[in-house]
């Protein structure tokens, strides 16, 4: 009877003490952007500009990294769903591919971090590239918010980084780039009107032909810049042209989205 009741006890205590195995762990799918735990964005913000430039050099930068809003800036809508939301995701990532394999050995600098993070950057190539990057944090998620290279002038120069010079340069880095899509993407819209009215039941705000033309005549055949001054609402330098220097100013003014500012007028001598 002992016995019995002993080896009834073993059994309990062995089937109490057995751990119950654990249900295979599925695999974590990949996300593309970079969610932050710290209360300092620093490292964070980082992290996803690092992540993503390596992913724009390897050709796997996708819509999901861009923010709606400059989306709009680059990716024209192409179907009804598109024009509801103002941009095309396949317009969008077919623009992240003209940079693949242009982004190796580069360096970032960046002024300020918080819920806005301004980088410049430079790449060392047979002709350097100049970099902007601006990223946003929203709902503990980064995503970019402008993106853009340009070619550098030797005698260029550019400006300790704020988010009215980093406006002034993405204007710039758009029309002496001829890329006049993001030159429209840094304008308010009261200056696209002025400068390029829509015409007859044209759906758009402002006629993008006209503006071209508008664009074309401030760049004239400047190559470069110097930016010697963005403060407040204001910037100012010269443009560089072979046969010499043009000085330019921009008005500046604070757009709705954190940190943004937008030109507002523009006057090339």
């Amino acid at each position: 009877m002992v016995a019995r009741d002993v080896c009834l006890l073993g059994m309990i205590l062995a089937v109490g003490c057995s751990k119950p195995t654990a249900a295979p762990v599925p695999p974590v799918a990949d996300v593309p952007l970079a969610v932050p735990t710290k209360s300092d964005p620093g490292p964070e913000a980082a992290l996803f500009a690092k992540d993503f430039l390596a992913a724009l050099h390897d050709g796997k930068a996708t819509a999901a990294h861009l923010r709606a809003e400059f989306k709009k800036a680059i990716a024209e809508p192409v179907f009804d769903a598109d024009r509801a939301r103002g941009y095309s995701d396949a317009a969008a990532e077919n623009w992240l591919k003209q940079f693949q394999g242009k982004l190796g050995g580069y360096t970032l600098a960046s002024p300020r971090i918080d819920a806005v993070a301004l980088y410049t950057g430079e790449i060392k190539a047979e002709k350097p590239l100049h970099l902007l990057l601006r990223l946003v944090r929203h709902e503990n998620r980064w995503s970019v918010d402008w993106f853009s290279l340009a070619e550098l002038s030797p005698a260029e120069s550019v400006a300790t980084v704020t988010p009215q010079s980093f406006a002034a340069t993405a204007f710039l880095h758009g029309l002496l780039g001829h890329k006049d899509d993001l030159a429209a993407g840094t304008m308010t819209v009261a200056l696209k009107k002025s400068l390029a009215p829509a015409l007859g039941s044209e759906t758009r705000l402002f006629n993008v032909g006209i503006l071209k033309t508008k664009l074309n005549g401030y760049r004239g055949t400047a190559t470069g810049y110097q930016l010697a001054k963005a403060e407040g609402g204001t910037a100012s330098g010269e443009l560089i042209h072979a046969s010499g220097k043009k000085p330019f100013a921009l008005k500046l003014v604070a757009g709705e989205r954190p940190d943004e500012w937008l030109v507002d007028e523009i006057k090339v001598d």
